[in-house]
């Protein structure tokens, strides 16, 4: 009994054993499916993971190439208007070049009429001031004042350029009718020589006044502001005229520390002087001067040597030196004979040929020669009371004022030297 009581718990235990490793391998199979499970869940999430992260690979590489499109459009259209306006610009530029052209073509053609011409172009500029006295006007910040200036200014620069065009048009036209002209209208010097001096001064006031500020004339001693006048005066910029007055000076003076008496037409008669700018008489010897001060660029032909050798011709018959009109003769022998004397000064270069007819009329010519420094206080003696007066270059008696050298009379460079010397300061200026 023993025995089988043995082998019956023997049984169960290996019953129970058997039990517990079926129990134990089916937990490890149910822990293995679900491991399985897992995995396989895993597999499948990563997956999706993978199909969306792709999906977004695919939708940003999308938009990002709509968009790259879109800009390369953008682009190309801006290119587009870019060139577009530029060749725009070009064609503008083309057609005001042209109508430049045009306009310039016009104005050759048609300066003679020049009313219609002047008022053109001034109206021109008038209407763009009037364009900008509307862009002040109706900017986001207006400037209504300066609006109106600019407008004001506007009309009176169309007033002062028609005026100005219509001058300038008339004097070309009449240059292109009477080349001779020219001699006449100022054109010997260049055009940015312009008169700068005051008119302060009343007709019998003082000419200093033109020359120094009021303060000046009221603070300074009357050798301190004659002298201010003077160096105002010597620096200060000229019209065409006074710079051809100031050389027929300085030829003048010359002649005059060379013992000649001088007498300075072209300063006193003006436009009446007859080609005649200086009379230099010394003993028998007369010598009718012409001084031309012009610009390098221009050039003294031969038609200038005659009308000296005539002016000369005709002040030996008003002297009387002429007096048979068979003495008259086309290469100088008057000249020498009379003891008249035809002489050119200029600044600028005489052609050959013009050399060539001065020879052939025994007209002396010198060229190239400019205004060099020189004094300019002339220092005068009266031949009435004995009287020692200074005139300075603006003063009224100054180009009828004679130096005689031999008389103690004399030329100097400052105020200060003639007061020295015992002149004073002329007085014909005063009432």
């Amino acid at each position: 009994m023993r025995g089988d009581s043995t082998y019956i718990l023997w049984i169960v235990a290996l019953c129970i054993a058997l039990i517990i490793s079926i129990l134990v391998a089916y937990a490890s199979t149910q822990r293995a499916d679900r491991e399985n499970a897992d995995r396989i869940k895993a597999a499948e999430e990563s997956r999706r993971k993978d199909d969306e992260l792709s999906e977004l690979r695919k939708d940003h590489a999308r938009a990002l190439s709509a968009e790259s499109r879109r800009r390369d459009v953008e682009l190309s259209e801006l290119r587009k208007n870019h060139t577009s306006a530029l060749s725009a610009k070009d064609n503008e530029h083309a057609k005001l070049v042209a109508l430049v052209k045009a306009l310039a073509k016009i104005f050759d053609q048609r300066k003679i009429q020049f009313p219609w011409l002047a008022s053109a172009i001034a109206d021109y500029h008038a209407l763009e001031a009037e364009r900008d006295a509307e862009i002040l006007g109706t900017k986001k910040n207006r400037a209504i004042k300066a609006r109106d200036v600019v407008r004001e200014h506007g009309r009176k620069r169309r007033e002062a350029e028609f005026t100005s065009r219509l001058m300038r048009y008339r004097v070309e036209y009449y240059e292109k009718l009477f080349p001779w002209i020219a001699e006449y209208v100022g054109d010997d010097v260049p055009d940015e020589a312009v008169d700068v001096s005051g008119s302060k001064a009343e007709p019998t006031d003082d000419p200093v006044k033109n020359w120094v500020t009021d303060a000046e004339y009221q603070n300074l001693s009357a050798a301190e502001r004659n002298q201010l006048a003077l160096d105002h005066w010597r620096t200060g910029k000229k019209s065409n005229w006074q710079v051809g007055r100031d050389y027929e000076r300085f030829i003048g003076y010359t002649y005059e520390t060379l013992g000649y008496d001088v007498a300075f037409i072209g300063a006193i008669k003006w436009l009446q002087d007859m080609g005649r700018d200086v009379i230099a008489i010394r003993d028998s010897e007369r010598r009718v001067i012409q001084c031309k001060y012009w610009s390098q660029n221009k050039t003294i032909y031969e038609k200038h040597i005659f009308q000296l050798f005539g002016s000369a011709l005709e002040y030996a018959f008003e002297n009387g030196t002429l007096d048979r009109l068979d003495q008259l003769s086309l290469f100088g022998g008057p000249i020498n004979v009379t003891g008249v004397k035809a002489v050119l000064y200029t600044s600028t270069t005489i052609s050959e040929v013009a050399k060539a007819v001065a020879k052939k009329l025994n007209v002396e010519c010198h060229e190239n020669i400019r205004i060099s420094d020189y004094p300019l206080v002339k220092c005068n003696i009266s031949l009435r009371d004995g009287q020692k007066i200074y005139h300075l270059p603006f003063d009224q008696q100054y180009d009828r004022t004679k130096i005689k050298l031999a008389t103690g009379e004399k030329y100097l460079y400052t105020v200060t030297e003639a007061e020295k010397a015992g002149f004073r300061r002329a007085w014909r200026w005063r009432p």
